[in-house]
């Protein structure tokens, strides 16, 4: 995926659980090159409906083409247990590991009878893994891996029109000025008003 093609004028939006934070253009292209080609990204459109009709399509293919990190299953915690875990692990770091794992929503889009927490232990376990396979990126990411910390977020390309963060050097007062201006857009475009994803990471694109 290449994340330079969304930067201008698109920004990267969070979740409604996370909080601010600021990415480099030098650690969007480190994104760049360890995130998946195929994850995907939520491309605004003129209804919200339109809007996660589209996502929902992209991250099913990517739920299904990029299995979770296995799931260690109680039965009694047996040595078979534990055998058959560490061989699912062994696969999936043999055919997916070489990714930096990206987080999703398997329970919305993916495999049935999981929950948001198995997603975000999944994530946590996945990342831990790569860690500790991947050494070398890792001091390349890790940086932005403190920053993303309990962040789990969905790139998305906004609308030419959606507002711009801008510094001034006081941080209360242009975030209140931000979210000022995007309540103005939420009230102007159908469909938007009540969701609750719009804290947005802006970068001055500079390293």
């Amino acid at each position: 995926m290449n994340f330079l093609k969304f930067i201008l004028p698109s920004l990267f939006v969070f979740l409604s659980f996370s909080s601010f934070a600021q990415l480099t253009l030098a650690e969007k292209q480190i994104l760049d090159k360890y995130f998946a080609s195929d994850y995907p990204l939520m491309k605004f459109s003129e209804t919200m409906d339109e809007t996660m009709r589209d996502y929902s399509f992209k991250a099913a293919v990517y739920c299904k083409n990029h299995p979770p990190f296995p799931k260690l299953l109680n039965n009694g915690f047996s040595q078979d247990d534990v055998e058959n875990y560490n061989k699912k692990v062994n696969e999936w770091v043999r055919t997916h590991g070489h990714q930096y794992p990206a987080f999703i929503e398997y329970h919305k889009y993916g495999k049935t009878g999981r929950t948001l927490e198995d997603d975000i232990n999944a994530y946590e376990n996945a990342k831990e893994e790569w860690i500790k396979s991947h050494p070398a990126e890792f001091k390349e990411m890790e940086s932005i891996i403190k920053k993303m910390e309990s962040k789990y977020f969905i790139p998305a390309i906004l609308p030419d029109d959606f507002p711009v963060f801008i510094d001034t050097g006081n941080e209360m007062r242009d975030l209140e000025k931000y979210d000022e201006e995007v309540g103005k857009w939420k009230k102007r475009n159908k469909g938007y008003e009540n969701i609750n994803i719009f804290r947005v990471s802006y970068s001055k694109l500079k390293n």
